[in-house]
Order: C-alpha cells, then structure tokens, then sequence
C-alpha cells in the first residue's frame, strides 16, 4: 500500500484520542477495549493515507468523518501539500457541531 497523503493529527487531537482511551481503560476499567480502539484508529488511518475521499463528507463545512467504532475522527484534505489534516476526535453521542463552532 503506497501512502499518498500524509495525515497530520494536531496536539488537540492526540490530547482528545488520549483522553478517550484512559477513559475507556482507566474509568471503565476495559484496557482490552482501549487498545482495541487504538487499534482501529490506526486501521482507518491507513485509509485517510491512501484514499481519504472514501470517506463521506460530515456536515461541517470542508470537513470529512471517519467512523471510528462510537467515534468520528474530522479531516479536511489540503490537496496541494497531499495532507489530510485531522482536526477533532469526538465520540457520536457529542454533539460536535456545537463543540466545533
């Protein structure tokens, strides 16, 4: 698999994907879970790499969403600098429109 794009998480991203998985590990006692999680994060990142407009396009403007089991990882894809730029993490029963404004 050659990687077409490279994907950018910014710190408030990795900041909200670590919160969620000692969450999951910590509070509800479940490192299985957890590491299964950051298992499929990873999984779909092999996809933004290669094919990101897969993806569909969330209902915040210029943004894309990637399923992640309960959550949604937001990109936008910069086609000049081959970037997929990862922009929030939130768990589906969030109401992220809300968050992201």
């Amino acid at each position: 698999m050659d990687s077409k794009y490279e994907v950018i998480f910014s710190e408030k991203v990795d900041s909200q994907i670590d919160n969620a998985l000692d969450y999951i590990r910590v509070n509800l006692s479940n490192p299985t879970a957890a590491k299964k999680l950051h298992e499929k994060i990873n999984d779909n990142v092999k996809y933004l790499k290669i094919s990101p407009y897969l993806f569909p396009v969330s209902r915040i403007e210029g943004c894309r969403q990637c399923p992640v089991d309960n959550y949604l990882l937001f990109f936008e894809i910069d086609e000049s600098q081959k970037h997929v730029n990862v922009l929030y993490f939130y768990h589906g029963s969030q109401d992220y429109e809300a968050l992201w404004k």
